[in-house]
């Protein structure tokens, strides 16, 4: 059952960006969106290399200087809330031969996807009104945004974006 599930969350979320993984939850730990698999169908598996990062990329880059083909390097963030592995470490990961890397728990993204796949779909019909011709800031709450900051108040920027009606 429990493979079930992740085969379904991995197919969620490779239909959406990672940016819109970290909109939802800003806390999740997650690396860039172009990271996929060095091979396309076929499992990850491979020894351990773990690393602690908490909020600092420096110990991933330690550990991949390290790193021997095959290896898995397996990062633990402990809650940090900022991303420790971009598309440079990536990058220099899959140079170096590593079989993969993992970050963040499975149920804390589960928890974040279906607020994901609704800032995803937001920042495709953004696109796509961009394309035609329409501002970007439009389709926010951006002049409510600073008018509110601008008194003091809290505010987040926001995408107003109507998906349905797109």
């Amino acid at each position: 059952m429990r493979a079930v599930v992740l085969t379904h969350l991995t197919e969620r979320l490779q239909a959406i960006e990672v940016s819109a993984l970290c909109d939802a939850d800003k806390a999740l730990p997650v690396c860039d969106a172009a990271i996929r698999a060095m091979v396309p169908g076929v499992r990850m598996a491979g020894p351990a290399l773990t690393v602690t990062a908490e909020d600092d990329h420096l110990p991933v880059f330690s550990a991949l200087a390290e790193a021997a083909p095959g290896e898995v390097l397996v990062i633990a963030t402990n809650g940090g809330r900022l991303a420790v592995l971009g598309e440079l470490l990536a990058t220099e990961a899959r140079r170096r031969g590593l079989a993969g890397v993992v970050i963040a728990p499975a149920g804390q993204i589960e928890a974040a996807l279906e607020l994901a796949e609704l800032i995803a779909a937001k920042g495709r019909a953004l696109l796509a009104a961009m394309a035609r011709g329409e501002a970007l800031h439009d389709g926010t709450n951006h002049a409510q945004h600073v008018t509110a900051l601008d008194a003091g108040e809290a505010s987040a920027l926001a995408f107003t974006i109507d998906v349905d009606a797109r």
